[in-house]
């Protein structure tokens, strides 16, 4: 079975936490990318650190640290109100996403779905992205309503399964992802423990 660093890292870097949920808001609420802005995410035997830095251009970088080790860079871009993957830089060498990637749509409300295909790192992705119902989620950092994002889809064959939720001003509070490799399924489930956002 063919691993697939590129997105099992992906799928522990998304983003924040926030305040109630209005029926349709900009996708960039609940994704703040902003120069200093950073989360803590704790669980599954992991401490995960995502942080932004503005870069030319008008695109952000988003670093992944894991155990205080950067795994990932990410990179995003604002369109509209809809936020953007471009490109992600693993230790292995650097890999645009073709097309890119639409990662949160305006109007960012329940009921909302898209579709993206592509390839990254040389795999071939098809993901669907649903917004799902308000939800409320516990964390260490506190107690938050937020929009679910259940992404589905397969990358080189093999099935992706990830659940995002995001709140309003604050960005993603929770992830849980199912992850494939060699042949074993293995849950991650990562909540917000601290964060900083302007």
């Amino acid at each position: 079975m063919k691993r697939c660093p590129a997105l099992v890292v992906a799928v522990v870097g998304a983003v924040l936490a926030g305040a109630a949920v209005a029926s349709a808001q900009a996708a960039t609420q609940f994704f703040p990318l902003a120069d200093g802005n950073w989360w803590q995410y704790t669980g599954s035997g992991l401490d995960l650190r995502l942080a932004v830095a503005e870069a030319a251009g008008g695109q952000f970088v988003v670093s992944t640290e894991i155990n205080d080790f950067v795994v990932q860079r990410e990179y995003y871009a604002v369109i509209g109100d809809d936020v953007v993957a471009l490109r992600r830089e693993f230790p292995q060498g650097s890999f645009a996403l073709e097309p890119p990637q639409l990662f949160l749509k305006t109007p960012f409300s329940a009921g909302q779905q898209w579709t993206w295909a592509g390839r990254v790192a040389g795999q071939t992705a098809r993901l669907t992205f649903s917004v799902l119902e308000a939800d409320t989620v516990q964390t260490p950092a506190g107690t938050f309503v937020a929009l679910p994002v259940a992404v589905r889809g397969t990358v080189d064959g093999e099935e992706l399964y990830t659940m995002r939720w995001f709140a309003a001003g604050i960005g993603m509070v929770r992830e849980q992802a199912q992850v494939m490799q060699q042949g074993q399924a293995y849950l991650i489930d990562l909540r917000l423990a601290a964060y900083h956002v302007k």
